[in-house]
């Protein structure tokens, strides 16, 4: 989407690190999330930032900083941003470990999902393939998602799973989640 490309060339421009951009396209999620994997992996890098074409987050005031530098700059194994699920009443596809009152510093959290996620790729080293998975019970019915899936494997091999509030971070639809 048009806002997705914009928001990311706009967070690329003054970045103090190198970057590959390489994009897959396809209804085979997993298939394209673990080969994104892959090749960054051939490639030598040492992070991996996931970007759903569907996840806008537009400059921010006051100096209109890099988001994805900003989540460079928290240094984590494991973090990304807060947005919503596409679909009313709103709810948030981070599942926090706790109630938090005040969420305006790093907090972790039990999942938050790979439309907008950075991972250290040191954490596919320690972590068995698949790294991306649907749960689904005896009925074949998905009870949770590829993202849910990693962030828990990502904690049973003992890494954290950390969520920036300052990231304005919203799920492009008919309406912007």
């Amino acid at each position: 989407k048009a806002k997705t490309a914009f928001a990311l060339v706009h967070s690329l421009i003054k970045v103090d690190f190198e970057y590959d951009f390489v994009m897959r396209m396809g209804c085979d999620l997993i298939g394209s999330r673990v080969g994104l994997v892959r090749q960054a992996i051939q490639t030598g890098a040492t992070h991996m930032l996931f970007l759903d074409s569907d996840v806008y987050f537009p400059p921010q005031a006051p100096f209109f900083t890099s988001a994805i530098q900003q989540l460079v700059n928290d240094d984590k194994d494991i973090v990304g941003a807060d947005y919503h699920f596409r679909k009313f009443p709103l709810q948030s596809t981070v599942t926090p470990l706790s109630d938090l009152s005040d969420k305006t510093q790093l907090y972790k959290v039990n999942a938050l999902g790979t439309g907008f996620l950075l991972i250290k790729l040191s954490v596919f080293e320690k972590i068995p393939e698949p790294w991306f998975q649907f749960s689904r019970n005896k009925e074949g019915e998905m009870i949770s998602g590829e993202d849910t899936y990693f962030c828990v494997a990502a904690q049973k091999a003992g890494y954290d799973v950390w969520c920036d509030p300052n990231i304005l971070c919203l799920h492009l639809g008919t309406y912007d989640y």
